[in-house]
């Protein structure tokens, strides 16, 4: 595995993460949507019963998911803080921690560096090296 790649691991799994969250609260929104039926005789609504027992356990299993991802984004983060930490180039440094901690596009880390995204991504491969 190249260092990009290992610096990069945060950053899927945080999208992973992201589409995890939007999963759940679609499962939640499909869970709290309940139609009402007004002046129909009272049927026994056991499939219904059973579909709710089915969303509720996906959502517990999708959380429980979740919480284990976001374990690993954060063992993950510590990790590679500890790493950017030993680069002893100030600006090599500030690279590494917006692109790989904070995720941040390159645009973005030129203009707030001063610098032009032409500079950025030339020290950032002098950086991965």
């Amino acid at each position: 595995m190249t260092a990009k790649e290992y610096l990069s691991q945060a950053y899927r799994l945080n999208q992973l993460a992201n589409t995890k969250m939007e999963q759940i609260e679609n499962l939640r929104a499909r869970s709290e949507k309940v139609t009402a039926s007004y002046g129909r005789e009272q049927v026994s609504h056991s499939r219904n019963a059973t579909s709710m027992e089915d969303t509720v356990v996906r959502i517990v299993a999708a959380q429980d998911d979740l919480n284990r991802q976001l374990s690993e984004i954060v063992r993950l983060q510590v990790e590679i803080s500890t790493l950017i930490d030993k680069v002893q180039n100030e600006n090599y440094s500030q690279i590494l921690t917006k692109r790989y901690l904070r995720f941040m596009p390159w645009k973005r880390i030129a203009s707030e560096m001063g610098y032009s995204r032409r500079w950025v991504l030339q020290k950032h491969g002098q950086a991965l090296e």
